[in-house]
């Protein structure tokens, strides 16, 4: 399972130099919001979370597209595809205007000190 974890992950990765294996798992997080995307999402009738669904009105199939795509973003932000990580970023925000995560990956992808320091290892600078 992957998760914004897998990109924090990737990062660490990265900074102990283990490039190979944080490029494989950021290109493994790109593949499997890809395929999260592509899922049809539906309620399980024996979600545990069912209540909740039915409280607040929520279409299923944005909030499924929002989260792939900011993992998405993550992905190729770490791989420093900055362009394609900034796109990402922008639709989330556009789906999901309180989504916090993605409020900060777009700053970190506007190319600012903190987003190139997380890209690249301290030897780098």
């Amino acid at each position: 399972m992957f998760s914004e974890a897998s990109y924090w992950r990737a990062l660490a990765l990265r900074r102990q130099g283990d490039t190979a294996a944080a490029k494989q798992l950021l290109e493994d997080l790109r593949a499997a919001a890809q395929r999260q995307a592509a899922t049809e999402v539906r309620i399980d009738f024996f979600a545990t979370s069912l209540p909740a669904f039915l409280l607040f009105e929520d279409d299923l199939a944005r909030r499924n597209r929002a989260q792939s795509r900011y993992l998405e973003g993550l992905a190729h932000l770490g791989l420093g595809s900055v362009d394609l990580a900034r796109a990402a970023f922008d639709e989330v925000v556009g789906l999901d205007p309180n989504h916090g995560g993605a409020r900060w990956a777009q700053s970190q992808a506007t190319g600012g000190k903190e987003a190139e320091s997380l890209t690249r290892r301290p030897t780098d600078h």
